[in-house]
């Protein structure tokens, strides 16, 4: 059946448009799996790196609130000899700390005051300085030295400026002397505890973990998030941080972590590869796909060509002023309005399907049928000569035919030489 060129005009669109419409569908989703899958391996990634911070964390909290602990609870003693004995005298206390501080590299040195002047400092190389020095006159100490009494709870402040040079953390801890049930303590004095920051840190190993992670922290004179800067740099805390609190005695320092180079480094090498290989798999898939819709559309133009090539033949064939009859196996395929003419056929009847034969005069069948086999028997010739047909009126008309072989079917061109009036048995094809 053939499709008429209008039919074909009308449907391109639609045929071309849907193929590339669905190629292009098809890589959009992949696209777009491909790009979730990464999207997940990243998530996936970046929580392994959260959790072993926070693991990692954990360690460096515990250790450091064990380093900044330690140091205080040495003062215990000193705190219970004077709250026993009501005083201490300045060579008790050096001799007293000389023994408490051997086992401790972090302490840099303790001090006792009475009132807020300090009285004792062991060693007092190098720390001489701060004898005879009130603490309400150290407008950046008094702060914590004030907090310490008022909540009568160890205090650890800093890092501070020394007196003697330097910074570090102190440790204040408020000595009470107790006057008996009922009756207020009396405030003795302040034990404090200087502390050295790197010892403390080097000590809770913060400076190996530097390697893996970008580490900050704050929360100066135990302020917690409010806190200034302790260590590393602010930006880390609006980086989407892993944090913690390191509980202090009166108060807490926020540490916050980040993968070393960032979060967009982790996992890089891996996401590299992912990222490259889902890249060559969506232009695979781009490839494919819009290379098959190409060719779809290339078999559809090809179609379209073909149809269009086809119904100017048919036109051709329907207009040539010769009989023109297509036939294969001896059956009748197509036969032009001339060839119909030229028989006789009645109106509203065609000649398709049936046999060439029939319209062939007994005395030309034989000379027909060799000249079909030698026509096969050479494809690339082209046979001629008489014929004399049987019209559908029962008359013979004396004809000549050229054959030539079409794929598998013969074409016959007849031209009429003679029409002869004798009456004979019409071909059954006409009687129906």
């Amino acid at each position: 059946m053939t499709v008429s060129c209008k039919a074909w005009a009308s449907r391109r669109p639609v045929g071309t448009w849907l193929a590339f419409i669905a190629a292009l569908a098809i890589t959009a989703m992949v696209g777009f799996a491909l790009f979730k899958v990464r999207e997940l391996q990243s998530e996936r990634r970046h929580d392994a790196a959260r959790a072993e911070l926070v693991a990692q964390l954990s360690v460096l909290r515990a250790r450091l609130e064990g380093s900044l602990t330690a140091p205080l609870l040495i003062t215990r003693g000193l705190v219970a000899e004077i709250a026993d004995h009501g005083d201490l005298s300045n060579a008790e206390f050096v001799s007293m700390a000389a023994i408490l501080m051997q086992d401790y590299p972090s302490i840099r040195n303790l001090t006792m005051s009475r009132g807020t002047v300090i009285s004792a400092v062991y060693p007092q190389t190098g720390n001489a300085a701060v004898l005879g020095v009130d603490y309400r006159s150290r407008l950046d100490q008094w702060p914590s030295v004030q907090r310490a009494i008022s909540s009568r709870k160890p205090v650890v402040a800093g890092p501070v400026k020394l007196i003697q040079g330097g910074s570090a953390l102190i440790g204040r801890v408020p000595v009470f002397i107790p006057k008996g049930e009922g009756r207020e303590p009396t405030f003795f004095g302040m034990i404090s505890v200087v502390i050295d920051i790197p010892t403390i840190f080097e000590t809770a190993g913060l400076n190996s973990l530097r390697g893996s992670m970008n580490l900050a922290m704050r929360g100066q004179d135990g302020l917690g998030a409010d806190g200034a800067m302790l260590l590393g740099e602010e930006r880390i805390f609006s980086a989407a941080p892993v944090e913690m609190d390191v509980t202090l005695p009166d108060g807490s320092w926020r540490v916050a972590a980040i993968p070393a180079g960032g979060w967009d480094a982790v996992g890089g090498g891996e996401l590299r590869v992912t990222t490259a290989l889902g890249l060559i798999l969506f232009l695979m898939t781009a490839t494919t796909t819009f290379g098959a819709a190409w060719y779809i559309h290339v078999q559809r133009r090809s179609r379209r060509h073909i149809a269009e090539s086809e119904e100017r033949y048919r036109a051709l064939v329907e207009t040539a002023p010769m009989a023109v009859v297509l036939h294969s196996d001896g059956i009748i395929l197509f036969a032009n309005t001339e060839a119909a003419r030229m028989v006789r056929v009645p109106l509203g009847q065609s000649v398709v399907g049936r046999k060439v034969l029939e319209f062939v005069h007994p005395d030309s069948r034989g000379d027909v049928m060799a000249r079909v086999k030698a026509l096969m028997e050479e494809p690339d010739s082209v046979k001629s000569g008489p014929v004399r047909y049987l019209t559908c009126d029962g008359g013979t008309i004396d004809t000549e035919s050229n054959c030539w072989p079409a794929v598998t079917a013969a074409v016959w061109t007849t031209t009429p030489t003679n029409s002869s009036p004798t009456r004979s048995r019409a071909p059954s094809a006409c009687r129906r």
